[in-house]
């Protein structure tokens, strides 16, 4: 052990980084539906059994009623495999002016042809369209029908001073940030095995005064992965996580006024993940599915069983346990997500752009998962292992190599990491208005 943190020690210091520091370290609600209680115990669980029979052919019907192609293409995209199509100047201006027609033939009467009025740079904006059109896999027509449909319910949630203007944290009030805040939507830190965001929800953490503070705080949540190029290409994975102390305990309250949201934000959803050891849930999910869109069906994945049994079936659709927030014992690590949060609040500035006080600093909105950290309570997973693991396989014959050979050994160890995508970032707190943010920025080399 020893000899492993002397190697570290001097591995950096070759690079003028000094490791010594180094701490290693869409829902899954559904509408409530009365069930007798008067059944017997017995009875219950053949009931709850039922349910589940019930759901499955639900899901397993609305598979095969796809055409070959359709199935084909409905599981290259939930697997992540689904090519994606190059895009060109050409093809984006002529779908551009395609999506231009059918929004007005749509939008009399709306609140998108109350935004245009408004600010027409706003809804004619190319980053604004290319949202929707990456989302609806270049259909111009289905597109439109969105933009009309995401307005509507901006203009419920917002109001139409912010019809025409990004949301950001400070659009949203105490109670709506609070919910933000609270951890049971997250956006992770790593991709799954095809390069997807992962949006995961811990249905226990629930936590609102009014419904429209959780639903103002899922557009918020959701329009910020939006944001990337990447994620309107490629779609984003949906993980509900109710397993153990993690359950469900609002028993569906507002599944519809949620699945209307999610419905409107221009995410591709390529795969619905409900994790679940309580088969009463099958009784709620039933009347949820019937009122889900049958193609939007074919993309929830069921897992019921224990923690182990819902993470193997996981990883199956390459989403490996290490990436989920939890601790040894299966229980919500919230430790990310509030620094997800903390970088936002503190880079908004008071015109509701993102940007950081001083530049000069470099800051990281968030670190990812191959990302080599430093600070305290730094999680252990990530590039911190990568790390440790080049340390220990190289430890032994850094023992007896020279000088050179060790700033080698050193310098091919930070190559490897940093090929692999990772980045050596340190932890700070950097304080705002009496208020005490992490937040996370390359390591210096004179450190």
């Amino acid at each position: 052990m020893a000899k492993d943190k002397y190697f570290a020690s001097h591995m950096v210091h070759c690079r003028g980084v000094t490791l010594d520091h180094m701490n290693p370290i869409t829902s899954g609600c559904f509408p409530c539906h009365k069930v007798s209680l008067s059944r017997l115990p017995g009875e219950m669980a053949d009931f709850d059994q039922d349910a589940k029979e019930e759901v499955d052919l639900l899901l397993a019907q609305s598979m095969t009623a796809l055409s070959v192609q359709e199935r084909q293409v409905e599981q290259e995209d939930l697997h992540g495999v689904r090519p994606q199509l190059s895009e060109d100047t050409e093809m984006i201006q002529r779908l551009v002016d395609e999506l231009d027609i059918h929004l007005n033939r749509l939008k009399a009467g709306t609140a998108y042809g109350e935004a245009e009025a408004t600010d027409s740079a706003y809804t004619k904006g190319i980053d604004f369209r290319l949202m929707f059109l990456r989302c609806n896999k270049y259909d111009p027509q289905a597109s439109a029908a969105h933009i009309i449909k995401f307005m509507d319910v901006k203009l419920k949630l917002f109001g139409k001073t912010k019809l025409v203007q990004d949301i950001t944290l400070r659009d949203l009030g105490e109670d709506d940030r609070e919910v933000v805040r609270n951890g049971h939507l997250q956006v992770l830190r790593a991709c799954d095995r095809s390069g997807r965001r992962i949006i995961l929800e811990y249905p226990a953490l629930r936590s609102f005064k009014t419904l429209t503070n959780e639903l103002r705080a899922r557009f918020y949540i959701c329009m910020e992965v939006a944001k990337s190029p990447e994620a309107q290409r490629k779609g984003v994975v949906m993980v509900s996580y109710g397993v153990g102390t993690l359950r469900e305990r609002l028993r569906g309250i507002g599944f519809v006024e949620i699945s209307k949201v999610a419905l409107s934000v221009p995410l591709h959803f390529a795969g619905i993940h409900l994790a679940t050891d309580n088969l009463r849930h099958y009784v709620l999910l039933k009347g949820a599915l019937a009122i889900t869109p049958a193609k939007l069906r074919t993309r929830f994945k069921l897992h019921h069983g224990s923690h182990m049994e819902c993470q193997y079936r996981l990883t199956t659709y390459g989403i490996p346990r290490e990436i989920l927030p939890l601790t040894e014992g299966d229980e919500a690590i919230l430790e990310y997500h509030l620094s997800w949060y903390n970088s936002r609040l503190l880079g908004e500035g008071s015109d509701g752009y993102v940007r950081w006080a001083d530049s000069s600093i470099d800051q990281i909105n968030e670190p990812r998962l191959l990302d080599v950290l430093f600070g305290k309570r730094i999680n252990r997973d990530g590039g911190n292992r990568t790390l440790r693991s080049h340390i220990q396989a190289l430890s032994t014959e850094y023992e007896c190599a020279n000088k050179t050979r060790k700033l080698e050994m050193a310098e091919q160890v930070i190559n490897d990491i940093q090929s692999s995508g990772g980045r050596f970032l340190v932890q700070e707190d950097v304080i705002r208005d009496d208020t005490t943010f992490t937040t996370w920025r390359f390591l210096r080399l004179d450190e």
